[in-house]
């Protein structure tokens, strides 16, 4: 079991240490290395299937290879896989714009709780507060945060973290958890509000921007996966309406492009000269007030680097 591995590696055990290390190893190349190799074209490049269909929750996806679920948080399988994405171009960067905690920002918008966002403006750091609260670090206070929203308990939210190479204490995380519940109320206040909208609506769920999904059954049987679609559909609906902006934008007055959509970002490369150009616009169109959420800006952070391993924002 992967979760114990890194208990015991935590508690010295050097056997289980070099166990984790061979199974992340072997699981990026034969996950994502060897995947890559076989279905990179000619030129190197990777053309990948986009599906708008896939996922009940809206979110679009990518197949053959799947390059929506390239590891972040393993320090050694995103040096390892995310270091072999490169521009397209000798002299061009790697470009990323994505929405900053997107998915807590659309849970407490629809929980009504604009206190957070009155934090936000007066530049509160919410996961640091978290974490401090709790006697922990920013990125569990983060990764508890996102569990939790998605009624993820302590060993749930340990076991996928754990998934993804990061190691929590499940007491750790029922701490921050407390702080949560502590801070915001309106998270348990909204879990609700969603399931009393479906039963009231005899099953369907209508999101901000149009889309609706049905659930059909008992409460208990499709709950979470209610609550997981508001903010993810939401955020694709936002995504999908950027991506030909962007696009098209881009093809009309510039050099660089926008390759791929990442759940909540765009992606793309550029010359290097042209980085400010992109940066503005990019920024502009997703920072833009949006109607549909009562004209609710969404902060955008851009990120540039010489490969998808080594991006740093561009303040």
């Amino acid at each position: 079991d992967k979760f114990i591995l890194h208990k015991w590696s935590a508690q010295g055990d050097e056997d289980a240490s070099s166990l984790l290390t061979i199974r992340e190893l072997d699981k990026g190349t034969s996950t994502y290395i060897n995947p890559y190799l076989k279905l990179m074209d000619d030129q190197g490049f990777l053309h990948a299937d986009l599906l708008m269909t896939r996922q009940g929750t809206g979110r679009i996806s990518a197949v053959k290879p799947g390059l929506l679920q390239v590891p972040k948080r393993s320090k050694k399988l995103k040096k390892l896989v995310r270091g072999c994405f490169i521009p397209s171009q000798p002299g061009w960067v790697l470009w990323e714009c994505d929405w900053s905690h997107i998915e807590f920002d659309l849970f407490m918008h629809f929980a009504g709780a604009e206190r957070y966002f009155e934090m936000q403006k007066e530049g509160v750091d919410i996961h640091q507060k978290h974490a401090d609260m709790a006697g922990t670090d920013r990125t569990t206070a983060k990764i508890v945060t996102y569990g939790t929203i998605y009624k993820g308990g302590p060993y749930e939210i340990a076991y996928e973290a754990a998934s993804q190479g990061f190691k929590v204490e499940p007491e750790t995380i029922a701490k921050v958890q407390t702080v949560l519940h502590e801070q915001w109320p309106e998270i348990k206040a909204a879990w609700q509000k969603i399931e009393d909208i479906v039963v009231a609506n005899k099953g369907l769920l209508r999101l901000p921007f149009g889309r609706i999904r049905r659930f059909n059954g008992k409460a208990s049987d499709w709950i979470n996966e209610a609550i997981a679609t508001w903010p993810q559909g939401t955020v694709a609906d936002m995504l999908i309406r950027c991506i030909p902006k962007v696009h098209y934008g881009m093809v009309e007055h510039m050099q660089g492009r926008v390759r791929l959509p990442i759940h909540d970002s765009l992606f793309g490369d550029c010359p290097l000269s042209e980085v400010g150009e992109v940066k503005q616009f990019v920024t502009e169109v997703m920072g833009k007030p949006w109607p549909e959420l009562g004209g609710r800006v969404i902060g955008v952070e851009f990120s540039t680097g010489p490969d998808w391993a080594h991006m740093e924002e561009l303040k």
